[in-house]
């Protein structure tokens, strides 16, 4: 449905759009391809935990897990929205050179994305065992394994911003790599805190993976956004 919603608000465009010499349809392509397969990558490394998980410690430990992530994700609202709305302005301001414009969108980005993740954070330390008990009381063991994940998803809304500028300047093969590099470590850290720690060293195996995924991003913004930590102010 979403779609046909999309190919129907842009019937027009795609009717009187000139065809493409073969060249830039053939670099729009390899584009996509990288996107896409970091994508893929990301959605794998945030799923396959919980059949990781489910594997190695049944599926009461996979409820737990899958519980306490469901709450962790409210605090990436932000970043998704946040990234949807500045991407269009990232890319206008590569393209007219406007390098300090290009900063303060990305920094602008990484602060309102970390604000809320963090308030997710607070609200899960303090009402973690309420919020979890609604599922039953059994879940409030997935307490420490739901502050485990928003604190993952806090690196992720520090270098998701960062990630997402390298996209709309064309250097899109740096995500997919530190994507890579992530789900490499997701596969041998979540297999071995679940031996460890069940949910809670699941958990902090994947805040491991974004750690080396989002923060490995971020590192990369001083060298190639100019971003500054001066630039992250409200």
């Amino acid at each position: 449905a979403v779609a046909l919603a999309y190919l129907w608000l842009a019937r027009g465009v795609l009717r009187r759009g000139p065809s493409l010499p073969a060249a830039e349809r053939r670099a729009i392509v390899r584009t996509c391809l990288s996107i896409g397969l970091s994508k893929a990558v990301t959605i794998v490394t945030l799923r396959a935990p919980l059949f990781i998980l489910f594997l190695l410690a049944g599926a009461a430990a996979a409820a737990l897990f899958e519980t306490a992530q469901r709450l962790a994700l409210l605090g990436t609202l932000g970043t998704w929205a946040i990234i949807a709305a500045a991407s269009p302005m990232i890319a206008e301001a590569h393209a007219a050179g406007q390098g300090e414009r290009l900063r303060r969108l990305v920094a602008g980005s990484i602060v309102i994305a970390a604000a809320q993740t963090l308030a997710v954070l607070l609200v899960l330390l303090v009402l973690g065992d309420w919020l979890l008990g609604l599922f039953g009381p059994a879940y409030t063991a997935a307490r420490w394994t739901a502050v485990i994940l928003s604190l993952a998803f806090l690196a992720n809304a520090v270098g998701g911003p960062v990630g997402n500028a390298f996209f709309m300047i064309g250097r899109e093969r740096l995500p997919l790599g530190f994507n890579i590099a992530g789900l490499a470590v997701m596969a041998v850290a979540v297999p071995a805190g679940t031996a460890l720690a069940g949910p809670t060293g699941a958990a902090a195996g994947f805040a491991l993976a974004l750690l080396v995924r989002d923060g490995g991003m971020a590192a990369m913004a001083p060298g190639m956004l100019g971003l500054r930590p001066g630039d992250l102010h409200p």
